[in-house]
């Protein structure tokens, strides 16, 4: 059984300052000043908290008590990404039935691109969903769960499209076959615009300057 060293604060509560696990270890006189005890009780992760092990000399009750700690980096940065996470719903909402209704310009469309979420394989969705393909904001007009030769650029009896004809939008990083560039696709990329000239496509213009055709 575990032995844990502590500071008396008073005669029922104590700070654990250290805990052994090899009693066997220890000499006698230094397991005399620790209290073997049957179990640890298991720490809750607690987000922003650390827990403090205390313990009752008088009956070996131990119990944590939390207090405050600054963030860990994991916690920060799923603290922005739930905040990004609420701002872009709120814009989802705000802008949904404008866009559908096409009282936006050109413009204010553009800017909204990003606010969707990326088009992917194996997503169910409905009638009225936007979502964003190469930058781009299409609409669901019919409901369907998404494969890879559904791509809305192909699939126009599922999509149609939001942003305006003969924009070129920005050169994104295609995740795989199903939303890689094809031949004629158009794309901007370091402030230059570029063709596919192969289909398949998943590298950018520098790294792989045989797949495009500098416009």
């Amino acid at each position: 059984m575990p032995i844990v060293f502590y500071e008396e604060e008073t005669s029922t509560r104590a700070k654990v300052t250290l805990i052994h696990h090899q009693p066997d270890l220890l000499d006698e006189e230094r397991r005399a000043e620790g209290i073997e005890v049957e179990s640890i009780p298991k720490k809750e992760s607690r987000k922003g908290k650390t827990g403090v092990l205390y313990i009752n000399p008088e009956n070996k009750e131990l119990w944590y008590e939390y207090i405050d700690r600054p963030l860990n980096t994991e916690e920060i940065t799923e603290e922005y990404q739930n905040e990004i996470d609420a701002i872009r719903k709120s814009a989802q909402i705000a802008t949904r039935d404008k866009i559908k209704a096409d009282e936006l310009s050109d413009d204010e469309l553009l800017s909204l691109v990003k606010v969707y979420s990326d088009w992917d394989v194996g997503i169910d969705y409905v009638v009225g969903d936007l979502v964003n393909y190469h930058n781009k904001l299409w609409e669901v007009i019919q409901d369907h769960t998404s494969q890879a030769d559904w791509a809305p650029d192909v699939a126009s009896s599922l999509f149609t499209e939001k942003t305006p004809e003969g924009v070129i939008t920005e050169w994104k990083q295609p995740t795989g076959a199903h939303d890689a560039y094809n031949t004629g696709d158009q794309v901007l990329y370091n402030d230059e615009t570029y063709e596919s000239i192969i289909d398949d496509n998943v590298w950018n213009p520098e790294e792989y300057p045989e797949g495009w055709n500098e416009i």
